[in-house]
């Protein structure tokens, strides 16, 4: 995240910038990046950029970790979605930011319909270098791939 985008999205959402602070604005983009397979599952079908809004327990979830209210966590996903959205970091980039939020994950994430079996298997990922899924074990591919799949309906 570049300090002219932020001050660019933040000029325009003066709400945003007397009510967050940078390292909370931080952590709602990182959040939202290591959210993001399980926000694009709430489409219908696949798009390819962020949904209008967020999934109760998403959102839920992010207003309890980042102490925001109702209001300024439905202005921060309006605001910032775009930018945590457009994050194709590497492996390693991800691996830290699973790392860096782990604990939220293991500490709030059940009781906000976060999935801790997915926060499992990242804390075993991070703490054991062994090759399983990040927060989401889902197949890459949103839609049956099968040809005569299709031909059913």
């Amino acid at each position: 995240m570049s300090f002219l985008q932020l001050a660019s999205i933040l000029s325009d959402n003066q709400e945003l910038s007397s009510t967050l602070s940078y390292d909370a604005i931080v952590d709602f983009v990182g959040l939202v990046r290591c959210l993001k397979p399980s926000i694009a599952l709430q489409e219908a079908s696949y798009h390819s950029g962020p949904p209008a809004s967020l999934t109760v327990s998403i959102h839920e979830f992010l207003k309890f970790c980042l102490n925001i209210s109702d209001n300024t966590a439905k202005l921060a996903w309006a605001a910032f979605c775009e930018l945590a959205w457009a994050f194709e970091g590497t492996e390693g980039d991800i691996d830290a930011l699973h790392h860096k939020y782990i604990k939220l994950f293991m500490e709030h994430g059940l009781s906000h319909g976060i999935s801790m079996f997915s926060a499992f298997l990242v804390f075993f990922r991070l703490q054991l270098n062994c090759c399983v899924g990040l927060f989401n074990i889902t197949p890459p591919t949103r839609v049956c791939i099968a040809p005569h799949a299709n031909s059913h309906f």
